[in-house]
């Protein structure tokens, strides 16, 4: 006997409803499922992208201008120039600001040590933008030698005393 398919109109029993039904919700069910992973996601992702321009722009302003604000350790040197405070980098030995004393920070301490000689002296870059030189020779105390020696320094000599100086004592 031969065969042959073709399409003619059916009519669901109430079975074959009721389980289209069922699979119906449980299509729906998961689409309802899918959606809301994607949308998940997409918030994720979108935070991702939006963490990720953020940091390009952090990037970009400082690429731009060239620097940015950092706290760098720097060593505290008063009266040299006199009158005046100069705050050296501790790590690269660059004088970074210099500014004028005040009166209260200019007074003598009382102290039975003897005073402290001077055992070297530091020609450093300078850049503070407000000190029209590149360089600046600073006498150093022995503690300070110690920390700025090993530093970016442009020269470093024995420190000898004025004879005038020494006279005048």
């Amino acid at each position: 006997m031969r065969t042959e398919d073709i399409s003619i109109k059916h009519q669901f029993a109430i079975q074959e409803l009721a389980d289209m039904g069922r699979d119906q919700a449980d299509k729906l069910d998961r689409l309802g499922t899918l959606k809301a992973e994607l949308d998940s996601v997409k918030k994720q992702y979108a935070s991702q992208i939006s963490e990720a321009e953020a940091g390009i722009s952090r990037i970009s302003t400082k690429v731009h201008a060239g620097w940015e604000v950092r706290n760098v350790k720097c060593f505290v040197i008063d009266e040299r120039p006199e009158g005046y405070r100069l705050l050296v980098r501790s790590d690269d030995g660059h004088i970074s600001k210099r500014r004028k004393l005040e009166a209260s920070e200019r007074q003598l301490t009382l102290s039975t040590d003897p005073p402290k000689q001077y055992v070297s002296v530091a020609l450093l870059h300078v850049d503070d933008e407000g000190w029209d030189v590149d360089a600046y020779e600073i006498p150093l105390y022995e503690e300070e030698f110690g920390a700025i020696r090993s530093l970016d320094v442009l020269a470093l000599r024995d420190y000898k005393p004025v004879p005038a100086l020494e006279e005048a004592k």
